[in-house]
């Protein structure tokens, strides 16, 4: 989950990942941080985080929406999270012909 105060220090190209949409592999879905973060005097509870995902994919991240989001850094999910000697472990099998 994506704090209030976290959120307000997202940057243009920061990752974020989707926790309720999966890719194929059971990953979390990667969002791009596109713009500023819009903050409001008068709304001090309320915030705007325009993201994308590929090409044709928009949204906003809000108040509403931030647990529903986690940082990249943080996810269990991610490969960055594993060390390179585990990557290497893996072992891509083909069955003969």
């Amino acid at each position: 989950m994506i704090t209030f105060e976290r959120a307000k220090k997202l940057r243009i190209g920061d990752i974020i990942h989707w926790q309720r949409g999966t890719n194929a592999d059971g990953s979390c879905q990667r969002w791009r941080v596109n713009g500023a973060v819009k903050l409001w005097k008068t709304r001090p509870n309320d915030i705007r985080v325009p993201i994308k995902r590929g090409l044709r994919e928009f949204g906003y991240l809000t108040e509403n929406t931030l647990c529903d989001f986690h940082l990249a850094e943080d996810c269990e999910h991610s490969i960055e999270r594993f060390g390179s000697e585990d990557i290497n472990d893996i072992t891509i099998s083909k069955e003969a012909e």
